[in-house]
């Protein structure tokens, strides 16, 4: 059964997106970018907030302000977005006035959290770098402040790890994507070292995590040395290489999570396909036997003793029969985004049991706007 965290919204931790406010052109768009030291602090930590901004373009930038600000803790059920709009005055602000040079420049603040007299919540920041008042460009993360809980809240975490297909059809890959993704450089971490970072340094935090069919056999298929196609030539990587040493060391570390109890691990169903779309075309026994795969696959690959207990149905999809076949398939819950199912019966914000002969099955709704975010969550740079 999911297991609830004792933690306020930390899913938004691992976003971080990078939007211009005003217009400018493209290319001189300074790229700015917004991290915190730690995932989540308690109330005697010091946090570092660091901000780069990169000016990739030909020329120096005069009268450039970067300016790092963190805002009031969103209010409880507030929406993610609403702090960076409208007039809210900031609790910290560092500033940095100059002319922006080429290449990478950094700003950092850094604060003691029980002196700056911080409550447990989540605290919006920006990255803010304004250009000869002209335009405004913007980085965005949160600082999430977690207080110890003798009693848990309801509110469970999450991960799904999925990457498309990467490999053609005589499994060289066509690019080394995954590689960058998997880099352990704790300088610049790729997506998927940074998301299991995320995990392992919260000791106190249990998450539940999916990982897709079609990325499990990719990292596979790295461990044991492969191909990757560099424009038109083609390159080969051993199993002793240091990118394929990554693949195989980050599927060793999230099986260690596992075994000592920090991820409960998901199945998902092989092949990644919507079973709604399967179901509705009358191939109901297709997406019975991809439940069946996933299943089994999971158990494989984590060297599990039972069935995993939870499956992630892709894109969040579930209808009723869908439902069923996963009750057959003794799953005891799954996650779904409710509200994204026409004439659904199901009631959105509150758990659903749906009942196939002696076979009962938990439905979790997702949170629509946190679902919605996740998708961001360290973009490719």
């Amino acid at each position: 059964m999911i297991r609830w965290l004792t933690l306020l919204l930390s899913a938004v931790l691992i976003v971080s997106i990078i939007a211009p406010l005003k217009d400018a052109r493209a290319e001189a768009a300074p790229q700015l970018k917004l991290n915190f030291d730690r995932t989540f602090y308690s109330l005697k930590d010091n946090f570092t907030a660091s901000g780069t901004a990169i000016n990739a373009s030909a020329a120096t930038r005069p009268g450039t302000v970067l300016r790092i600000v963190i805002y009031p803790s969103l209010d409880k059920g507030g929406r993610l977005l609403r702090p960076f709009h409208g007039n809210r005055q900031p609790l910290f602000e560092e500033t940095k006035s100059l002319t922006l040079p080429r290449g990478l420049t950094k700003i950092t603040m850094s604060r003691n959290i029980e002196q700056s007299a911080l409550a447990e919540g989540v605290y919006p920041a920006e990255l803010r770098a304004e250009v000869n008042g002209a335009a405004t460009f913007v980085s965005r993360s949160y600082l999430v402040i977690i207080e110890p809980r003798s009693r848990p809240l309801p509110v469970a975490v999450t991960w799904n790890l999925h990457e498309a297909e990467r490999r053609n059809t005589d499994g060289v890959f066509t690019d080394n994507a995954l590689a960058e993704m998997l880099d352990p450089d704790p300088s610049r971490p790729g997506s998927l070292d940074s998301q299991l970072e995320a995990i392992a340094e919260t000791s106190g935090a249990i998450a539940n995590v999916s990982v897709s069919s079609t990325l499990i056999e990719q990292l596979k298929s790295m461990a044991s040395g492969y191909t990757w196609m560099d424009g038109r030539r083609l390159r080969e990587v051993r199993w002793d290489a240091p990118d394929a040493m990554s693949a195989a060391d980050w599927l060793d570390r999230l099986a260690g999570l596992i075994a000592n109890g920090q991820v409960e691990i998901m199945a998902a169903p092989y092949g990644d396909a919507p079973l709604p779309a399967l179901t509705k075309l009358g191939w109901a026994d297709e997406a019975a036997d991809q439940i069946t795969l996933g299943l089994q696959q999971s158990a494989q690959t984590w060297k599990l003793a039972d069935q995993t207990p939870g499956l992630y149905l892709p894109g969040l999809l579930i209808d009723e029969r869908t439902a069923q076949l996963a009750g057959a398939s003794n799953v005891p819950y799954a996650v779904a985004l409710l509200d994204n199912v026409a004439e659904s019966s199901f009631t959105p914000g509150r758990a659903s049991v749906i009942r196939k002969s002696a076979a009962n099955l938990v439905i979790f709704p997702a949170d629509a706007e946190i679902s919605d975010w996740l998708p961001t969550a360290h973009p490719q740079d």
